[in-house]
Order: structure tokens, then C-alpha cells, then sequence
């Protein structure tokens, strides 16, 4: 590929979690937020414009936190909302936060979504970065699975980033499986342009 002046900007990967077959035994000692945080839900702050408007700052701030082959590109807060007026696919209760208790402030969400099979499937997971390496990202993922065995799903699907190496640890140490990698490519004119040059100079060597 790149002799044809593509080069590899990211690898994506789909991980897949069998929810029956997942042990909560292992990780006993992880599934509670640490202390200081509480587990909430969209559903438990209430489904109002409020509750949204708050989620919308959080999600913003982690998403500019999101591995991309391109810079951001800002989202309005009413195109963001679309997604809490989609009942095919919300999950109030499963919509998952952590409030930091002595601020009130949301500091950390896992999304679960459904999806149009019998899987769910895991959103954005982040933690803002004054609160990370505390345990919250491990424990929001483990209510999640605890939420889908609820409801008998009998799968979770996520995705990650190459990049994403701390997210792709935790979901390992979870047992999601890897599925085959998805490659962005980008093609480079400049470069495309030197192998050409170097193509028809190996041409002249020959001849």
C-alpha cells in the first residue's frame, strides 16, 4: 500500500463479551466506585433537559480525550440530545455515570445502548482526567456487564482505538475478545508521488 502512497493512520478494533459466561468473582473487589464516587444513571438523575445538558459537558470534555485520525469537529448540544429521544436504542437505567460526591459533578460515564440484534453495545467510556486511575473506568465497565445480565443480554460489543492502550488493557483484563482489526489508510500525493519517481528510476537501472 504504500508504494501506492497510502499510509496507516489508525486501527479500530471490535471486542465481543459473552455476558452469560462472564465470572464476577474475580472482580469483587473492583465492582464498587471508590470511595468519594457514586454510581448513577441517566435515569436516576432524571430523563430532563437538565440531566442531558450536564451529560452533554462531560461527554464533551471526554470526547475531545478520543483517539482520531482527524481533528475534532465540535457537536451542538441538540445534536448530541438526539440520542436521548431514540427509544429503539436509549437505555435510561443503562446510560451509567459517577458523580465525584463532594462536587456533585459527573466525572465519569460507560454508555450502554441497544442495538438492532439481540447484543447490547457499550458506548463512549471515559473518566475525566482529574479522576482517573482511581478505579472508575474498571468499575463503571463491571456495572455495565452486571446491567446486561439483567437483561439476559447475551452479549456486549464495544470498540476501541490501537491508540486507546488503557482501555484496551481493561477490556482484556474483562475478556473481550479482539475481533479482526478495521485499518484507516490515508493517501499522501507527496508520497505517492516519490514511489513513482523511485518506480521509474529502478525501471532505468534495469534497462
Amino acid at each position: 500500500m504504500a508504494r501506492q502512497g497510502f499510509t496507516e493512520v489508525m486501527r479500530y478494533f471490535d471486542l465481543y463479551l459473552n455476558v452469560p459466561a462472564f465470572d464476577f468473582a474475580p472482580f469483587a473487589a473492583q465492582e464498587a466506585l471508590p470511595e468519594g464516587y457514586a454510581l448513577t444513571s441517566y435515569a436516576d438523575l432524571g430523563e430532563t433537559e437538565a440531566t442531558q445538558r450536564r451529560i452533554y459537558a462531560l461527554w464533551s470534555q471526554l470526547r475531545a480525550d478520543v483517539p482520531r485520525p482527524e481533528a475534532e469537529t465540535p457537536v451542538p448540544f441538540e445534536s448530541f440530545a438526539r440520542r436521548f429521544h431514540e427509544p429503539e436504542y436509549l437505555l435510561p437505567g443503562g446510560y451509567l455515570l459517577a458523580v465525584h460526591e463532594a462536587s456533585g459533578e459527573l466525572v465519569a460515564t460507560s454508555e450502554l445502548w441497544k442495538s438492532d440484534g439481540e447484543h447490547l453495545s457499550v458506548g463512549l467510556t471515559g473518566v475525566l482526567s482529574a479522576h482517573r486511575r482511581k478505579g472508575l473506568a474498571l468499575a463503571l465497565k463491571l456495572a455495565a456487564i452486571r446491567f446486561a445480565a439483567r437483561l439476559d443480554a447475551p452479549e456486549l460489543r464495544t470498540g476501541n482505538a490501537s491508540h486507546n492502550t488503557g482501555m484496551l488493557s481493561i477490556n482484556a483484563a474483562l475478556g473481550f475478545v479482539k475481533q479482526p482489526a478495521w485499518i484507516e489508510m490515508r493517501w499522501e500525493a507527496a508520497q505517492w508521488q516519490v514511489a513513482q519517481g523511485e518506480a521509474a528510476q529502478a525501471a532505468q537501472n534495469i534497462l
